[in-house]
């Protein structure tokens, strides 16, 4: 499996949804970071099941440092934090019975149906609670260098938030939006995405979305061409959450309805005497590299195709289709708990780089 990720900044990953637990391991540390326990708390609740707007499953996400911290910092040994699974009623979960959209068959084909199939098992979302915990201690590193990351809704089930603009994006409204129970920049929004995600449950349906991240205040410079650009690094985290089905930088897939002309990127003097960059179309990444403008990327969720008690389900073993089973554990929007997560590996992403870049 591929469980390992990174250069410097090693991570490995292990668990599954149902299991005993899960948790991740953090390499490559730098020694004397302080762990905000604090901060790891409220990035986990932020992603916690059980609520009326996500999934009902019950879990405290109470992470367990084991290894590499010693009076409240890092002590430069690998850094293992577990959490344990406590709401693990599986009895919605069989043996064959694979789920439309989900991983069942490749992994019952891949590993010779030894796979634990229980949501997911090591494939289930489960697993990004480890991911938010390592996140959150990259975040803090960051923001001790003045680097910000935060995340809202440019699009919820077809409602459109403002997308953040080229090149004014505060750190304030980046920390403002971390409160809130469903970020958006424009706050008339939020009673109608409420009630998109409340019919959507009670319809037994789902939506999906798209999560429009940033951080600012980056130097110039971070990345490796041509494999290890910054668009690769990021994407490669970003594509590790489960139900993400696409990643864009700036302008994205936009570029392809826009001339040259208009998508060109023209440089400026600041007037701190800086070089500032119009319309950051490429979301401040050139080449590879971070230009020094804002980093904005987009990733899209798609909708959960578990649906409380009218998911069909088809046997292998049988042939036959089963049946719709299921309680009401499902989320209506998976990227409500997703998007932390997408601030957690953006955040991993750029500790790696800057490290990197240390060399």
């Amino acid at each position: 499996m591929g469980n390992q990720w990174g250069s410097k900044l090693r991570l490995s990953i292990f668990g599954e949804s149902y299991g005993m637990g899960c948790g991740i391991v953090i390499d490559g540390l730098p020694p004397g970071i302080e762990i905000d326990m604090a901060a790891m708390t409220a990035a986990l609740a932020r992603r916690a099941p059980g609520g009326v707007l996500v999934s009902a499953r019950r879990e405290r996400d109470i992470p367990h440092l084991i290894s590499g911290c010693f009076e409240g910092k890092s002590n430069g040994a690998p850094l293992t934090i577990v959490f344990h699974n406590e709401d693990v009623e599986s009895n919605d979960y069989q043996f064959g019975c694979l789920r439309p959209g989900h991983g069942d068959y490749p992994a019952y084909v891949k590993y010779h149906g030894y796979n634990d199939y229980r949501g997911g098992g090591h494939l289930g979302g489960r697993l990004t609670a480890p991911l938010v915990a390592a996140g959150s201690i990259a975040a803090s590193w960051l923001e001790q260098r003045d680097i910000h990351i935060g995340c809202h809704f440019v699009e919820l089930g077809g409602l459109h938030d403002e997308p953040w603009p080229a090149d004014d994006i505060s750190a304030d409204e980046l920390r403002r939006l971390k409160g809130e129970r469903l970020p958006l920049r424009e706050k008339t929004l939020l009673t109608v995405a409420e009630r998109l995600l409340d019919v959507a449950a009670k319809t037994h349906d789902s939506l999906g979305a798209v999560v429009e991240a940033a951080a600012i205040n980056l130097p110039v410079g971070l990345g490796e061409p041509f494999f290890d650009s910054a668009e690769s690094i990021i994407s490669s985290l970003l594509f590790a959450i489960p139900g993400i089905k696409g990643v864009e930088f700036g302008s994205g897939f936009g570029f392809a309805s826009l001339n040259g002309s208009a998508a060109a990127d023209e440089f400026y003097r600041r007037e701190d005497g800086g070089v500032g960059i119009r319309d950051n179309h490429n979301g401040g990444i050139l080449g590879g590299l971070t230009s020094g403008a804002p980093l904005i990327v987009r990733a899209v969720f798609k909708p959960t195709s578990t649906l409380s008690g009218v998911t069909p389900l088809y046997n292998i073993g049988s042939g036959q289709q089963l049946e719709p089973t299921g309680g009401d554990r499902h989320d209506p929007c998976i990227a409500v708990r997703g998007l932390v997560a997408v601030e957690a590996v953006l955040a991993l992403a750029l500790m790696e780089m800057l490290l990197c870049s240390n060399d």
